[in-house]
């Protein structure tokens, strides 16, 4: 699989580094999917406000691979530095990366097919994405930081 064209995998990468003890901290504390965190700020970034129905469709899109695949692997992992097995935290670290690249893979499927926007990069569509998600997980705002973070990844 050529990632060559994958825009959003390619921003993730940009953006991850940026954020990514924020994101941990949602995943850990909210069960925030990571991958949807970056869609939200990925479509921000190109200038589009995703709807309620836009989010609930990404989701839909993913909850199978990220149910059967990557939410296993990752309990797996997590369950491993208890019983001191780091060569085999390791190769379940790299299964759950090639899962989590998956889901970009279908993430960006599912976004080539949503109207395009010709609005540039924008932190009220950023940060309007992410509020979005993260509320219905209960959470509070996105921090500004993760907000300046993601504007400078799409530059």
């Amino acid at each position: 699989m050529s990632d060559t064209r994958n825009l959003l995998w390619h921003y993730s990468l940009a953006l991850y580094k940026e954020i990514e003890p924020w994101c941990l901290q949602m995943q850990d504390d909210h069960n925030a999917n990571v991958n949807l965190l970056l869609l939200c700020c990925f479509a921000g970034s190109r200038g589009c406000c995703l709807t309620i129905d836009q989010l609930s469709d990404a989701e839909n899109a993913i909850a199978s691979w990220d149910e059967q695949v990557v939410q296993p692997l990752r309990q797996l992992r997590r369950q491993l530095p208890l019983m001191q097995h780091g060569d085999a935290k390791q190769l379940l670290l790299d299964a759950e990366l090639k899962a989590e690249h998956h889901i970009q893979s279908q993430l960006w499927q599912w976004w080539q097919q949503q109207p395009e926007s010709d609005r540039p990069a924008d932190a009220t569509a950023i940060a309007a994405n992410l509020n979005l998600y993260i509320s219905q997980l209960g959470a509070s705002l996105t921090p500004a930081t993760v907000i300046d973070c993601a504007v400078r990844a799409a530059g």
